[in-house]
């Protein structure tokens, strides 16, 4: 007899990575000055190689380090 129990599996949702305006700054001029790869400069800085991919390509301003939309509700 074959028994089938079907479970939920519940997927953790993955956390955003949080890194410093300096350390992203310092990455990039890293990879424009000193010619490093995308893949090596993520390793060394310790940020996501898609981020520094955006960066280099020009698809999010170096300056930008928050995520998401702005926040909608003024507290004042």
């Amino acid at each position: 007899m074959n028994l089938v129990v079907s479970r939920k599996v519940q997927l953790k949702r993955q956390k955003y990575k949080s890194y410093s305006q300096t350390k992203l700054t310092n990455a990039y001029l890293d990879l424009t000055d000193n010619k490093l790869s995308i893949a090596k400069t993520a390793r060394k800085y310790c940020l996501p190689s898609q981020t520094l991919r955006y960066r280099v390509l020009g698809d999010i301003s170096i300056d930008n380090v928050k995520s998401g939309p702005p926040p909608v509700f003024d507290c004042g």
